[in-house]
Order: C-alpha cells, then structure tokens, then sequence
C-alpha cells in the first residue's frame, strides 16, 4: 500500500529561496528555532489598492528587507508575476476588484504552481473567524489584518517563513 503524503511536507526537491550564498539576513528572535530569513527576498502583493501595495513594501522595508516588491491588482497579474519573476512571498488581499477573490489565487498557487511552496499571508479589513479557519485550510502561510502595526507584520512574515522552513 503506498504511503499518503501530507500536504504540509514540502518535497525535498524543491526549495523555497533561491538566494545567494553571500546574502544578508533578517534575525526575527534569539531563539535557534526561528530561521534568520534573507534580506533580499522578493514579494509579491496582490491588492487592488496602490495605497496598499506601497504600505506593504514600505513596512518590509522598515523591517530591513531589501529585495524587489512587486504589486498587482489582479489575480491575472499575480500569476504573470509568478512566471516572468523570481518571487519568494506573497501577500494576496481577499477582496479584490471586480468580484475577485485573493482566497482564489492562493488556491491556484498551492494547486497550479511549479514550485507552490513558499509562505503566502492573505490580509484583509475582515477579521471574521470563517475567513480566517478558509484561508488556513487553503494553504495559507498566515492572515493579517488591516491596519497592521509594523511588529504585527513582522511576526506575521517570520512565523509565515519559518512555517515553511521548520515544518
């Protein structure tokens, strides 16, 4: 009888940074557990607000990541995003123009990606319990609430990225 795996296994073959060896990193605690994540990461926000996306990439930047932000206000652009960019992270807002849904687009990704292994933290205005319990169960790295304070974001991305790395 074959063996199930989990869905939150990642495959050894894959990896989730791409980063050189000489990279800079972010520590987030003294504790051995929490990995140090690289300075240069690239995100990836999805938001239809642009006020969104520059209070994002503003934010990642006061934490002290120096990597490419790139906004997109469509699930359309986020996958293009995917394909013609090296992207470490995302942040997908669930409500979205046009009827979108930011929920959709993270279930593509863990669905459809070639590598749908790195953190994703849905944010929104909504704090509602049911989101929260839907995004998790799609594959959601963490879910972050808008207005954000920057250490909330802070724990949100190192408990996102160390999820990946030590689970």
């Amino acid at each position: 009888m074959r063996e199930k795996k989990s869905l939150l296994t990642k495959p050894p073959h894959l990896k989730i940074f791409h980063m050189p060896e000489d990279s800079e990193f972010i520590t987030f605690s003294k504790n051995p557990r929490f990995a140090k994540m690289p300075k240069k990461t690239n995100f990836l926000v999805l938001d239809d607000m642009d006020s969104m996306q520059v209070a994002v990439s503003r934010d990642l930047k006061r934490i002290g990541f120096t990597g490419n932000f790139y906004g997109v206000k469509t699930i359309a652009e986020a996958k293009e995003a995917l394909e013609t960019h090296d992207i470490h992270f995302i942040f997908a807002d669930w409500n979205l123009q046009d009827g979108e849904i930011g929920l959709d687009f993270l279930k593509h990704v863990r669905k459809h990606h070639k590598q749908p292994l790195f953190p994703v933290v849905m944010f929104t205005t909504e704090s509602e319990v049911e989101n929260i319990l839907e995004a998790v169960e799609a594959g959601a790295s963490n879910y972050l609430v808008k207005p954000w304070e920057i250490e909330e974001l802070r724990e949100k991305v190192s408990h996102a990225y160390n999820g990946f790395i030590n689970g």
